[in-house]
């Protein structure tokens, strides 16, 4: 029952998320214009008495169906871009006589309960840890999830003036992360920038040293996150990520090493030369 249950909460959250979707507005209007394009094509059609006849009942509905979408999708899509309201469309009785549609906005509470304090954290632990600024990298998160992944650490949305002084002691990652106030920004310290400075088709990967990045209007933006808080333990794979290049590699660089791999796999068939007639390696 659990596992039914998730599959229908995943499709209900999915249908949801696809009501704010501009990629649905774009493919919903290219649908009615291919159904106008149709029908005009087709021309009026004529009965036996020579006479006009008139559309049918079915495609008055159709038309009257696409329409209302149409209508609906650039009303949440407008309310969610420019007003940061999310709305809930809820479907009841799809397929009985009464079909129900209900539509409700949701207040986000990720404002309100983010500075409240857990009465069941553990605070022995909370103090035996200074808080810090940390990076939750993948542009996988909208502005409101970004806060919610933060919480579920156990931690808050960074804001500046943290991020700045995490700066300041060496902080420095090549990512855009949420940081509170709707900003998309990232760290860049003179040592990395310097690094950078060396590397072909990388100078300015990672901005310039400082506090990089600003205001981000579109909250549905996804970007990483910057967090507040005890810095969760180290696991093995988060391990890998101490020593990963600084910057990422280019269109050239990765076909290089495609390139390389490839004689990697065929290294059996290619042959070395001798260092001398008499001797294999070098002489002493």
């Amino acid at each position: 029952m659990a596992l039914v249950n998730n599959i229908t909460q995943d499709f209900y959250n999915n249908l949801n998320n696809l009501g704010t979707n501009p990629f649905v507005l774009v493919v919903l209007i290219v649908i009615i214009m291919v159904y106008y394009i149709i029908f005009s094509f087709l021309g009026t059609s004529y009965d036996y008495g020579n006479m006009p006849s008139n559309r049918s009942g079915g495609h008055y509905i159709i038309e009257a169906l696409l329409w209302g979408i149409f209508i609906l999708l650039i009303f949440v899509n407008g309310l969610a871009y420019f007003f940061n309201i999310n709305i809930v469309t809820e479907f009841k009785h799809l397929f009985s006589k009464n079909p129900e549609i209900t539509i409700k906005s949701v207040v986000d509470q990720a404002d309100i309960s983010m500075n409240a304090t857990d009465t069941d954290t553990d605070t022995a632990t909370a103090t035996a840890t200074a808080n810090e600024v940390y990076h939750v990298p993948g542009n996988r998160f909208t502005y409101h999830d970004a806060k919610a992944v933060c919480k579920a650490f156990d931690g808050e949305l960074a804001n500046y003036n943290q991020l700045s002084e995490a700066h300041k002691t060496g902080a420095s990652w090549c990512s855009y992360g949420w940081t509170k106030d709707q900003l998309g920004l990232y760290p860049t310290s003179q040592n990395d920038w310097t690094k950078l400075q060396d590397k072909e088709g990388h100078k300015y990967d990672c901005g310039l040293p400082g506090i990089n990045g600003g205001y981000v209007p579109n909250p549905h933006t996804k970007l990483g996150s910057n967090c507040y808080g005890v810095k969760p333990k180290q696991s093995e794979l988060e391990k890998a990520y101490v020593n990963k290049d600084l910057y990422p590699k280019t269109t050239k660089e990765l076909l290089f090493e495609q390139r390389v791999q490839f004689w990697k796999d065929r290294i059996s068939n290619v042959l070395i030369s001798p260092f001398n007639n008499s001797n294999w390696f070098k002489v002493s």
